[in-house]
């Protein structure tokens, strides 16, 4: 009988245990769409928002370049001081005319809790930003930029 009710206990203690390992996060509310870079098949980026009640919660999601096989990163970050915003016009300044035929220009940033870094990318299609991170890198050209923040 004894051992009936250590085991019972035991069993018990493993299920609360293990229940208390997992919660989960009810969110205020649905992702929405800012912009999407499509080709064939899945896209290229998403930028995605979540509005709370103090602050707006954004994911941006990229195709990796590196592989062939879709393999996707992301960066998350909130709203906070503008930083859609800053994002946004730190992207377009390498295409502006000054910095356009600049080889040396390039950002470092931190973005949310992620390093970023963007620099000039050639292609014979025309000029692309590439943005890099520790998970993978991207390229866009300006239209891709302006469609993803949802401005064209």
């Amino acid at each position: 009988m004894k051992q009936k009710i250590c085991l019972i206990f035991f069993a018990s203690l493993i299920t609360a245990s293990s229940h208390a390992q997992l919660t989960e996060i009810k969110p205020a509310g649905e992702w929405q769409t800012i912009g999407v870079v499509k080709w064939a098949g899945p896209p290229k980026a998403s930028l995605k928002f979540l509005p709370g009640k103090t602050d707006t919660a954004y994911l941006l999601m990229m195709r990796d370049e590196r592989y062939e096989l879709k393999q996707f990163f992301s960066i998350s970050f909130n709203g906070q001081g503008g930083t859609l915003q800053s994002f946004y016009t730190l992207l377009l300044s390498f295409f502006e005319k000054e910095n356009r035929k600049n080889k040396k220009y390039e950002k470092t940033f931190r973005l949310g809790t992620t390093m970023v870094h963007v620099q000039h990318f050639k292609k014979l299609t025309g000029a692309y930003v590439m943005l890099s991170t520790n998970e993978g890198n991207i390229l866009l050209n300006e239209g891709e930029i302006k469609k993803l923040f949802g401005r064209k």
